[in-house]
Parts: C-alpha cells; structure tokens; sequence
C-alpha cells in the first residue's frame, strides 16, 4: 500500500492466485522426469489410500468437478497407473484402481509432497506451518460456498 492506495498486488487473492500458479509450476516441474502432473498425482494418492474409487468419490475427496477428474483419470488409463473395473456392488459402474506400476510409481512420487512440507515445517517451524495450512482450510471454506 502506497500512499493510503491499495494496489491489486495487495490483494489476499492475488497473492493466492500467485502462489498456487507458483506451487504447481514448482510440482511440475520436479515431476517432470516421472511425465506426471501434480493432479494426476493426486488422483495416485487418493487412490494409495482408498483402494478403488468411483470417478464421483475421486472428484469429492480432491475438491474436483467430475470433468476434471475424469480427463485426470484418462491420463492415467492412457499411461497405464490406473484401470476401470467393473464394480462389484453395480456392473452399470466402474471403480478406478491404481496398477502395480501406478502404484509403484505413486510410492515414489509421493515423497515430492512430503519433502515439500518437511521444507516449509524446517523453514518457518511446526506451529506456523499448522498455522498456514488453518489459514488455508479457512479461506478454502469460504470461497467454496
């Protein structure tokens, strides 16, 4: 702020839009070598975690429209690190499972994330570290009404 003027540099959500176009050139590019991107990592993840999922479940559980997901999830059959299974409750559904190499490769990719959150926590401590990603769900909350 300059003079009493607030500039557009000033605002929370520039800042924001700042760091996520910043974060996901930063993932990407230390996923390059494995030909992977942040979100298709993700849907790896949440896949690790939960075994097999419905395209629905992928999308709710990683804050996604369905169209996101499915193209994301697309990707990966492309690639070979997921499959459609028919699903045993409803043959009219498919459940999403990672393969043995998408599961191969989610172990490997996944400490990416994890050395990423160890270097903020070494960087500004536990308690701020707890105290951004607050300040994040809180933000979250209120622009995802």
């Amino acid at each position: 702020m300059e003079n009493g003027k607030e500039f557009f540099l000033d605002y929370m959500s520039f800042q924001i839009g700042s760091v996520s176009r910043n974060l996901t050139k930063y993932f990407n590019t230390e996923l390059q070598k494995y030909n992977i991107t942040i979100g298709q990592v993700l849907v790896l993840s949440y896949l690790l975690e939960h075994k097999t999922s419905s395209v629905k479940e992928i999308a709710i559980g990683l804050k996604l429209e369905n169209p996101a997901a499915s193209r994301l999830i697309d990707r990966l059959i492309k690639a070979q690190l997921v499959s459609r299974q028919e699903s045993d409750v409803d043959r009219r559904y498919m459940n999403i499972a990672l393969t043995t190499q998408g599961e191969t490769l989610a172990y490997k990719v996944g400490s990416i994330p994890r050395d990423f959150n160890q270097m903020l926590k070494d960087k500004y401590g536990e308690e701020d570290y707890y105290k951004m990603l607050d300040y994040i769900e809180k933000i979250n909350e209120i622009t995802s009404k």
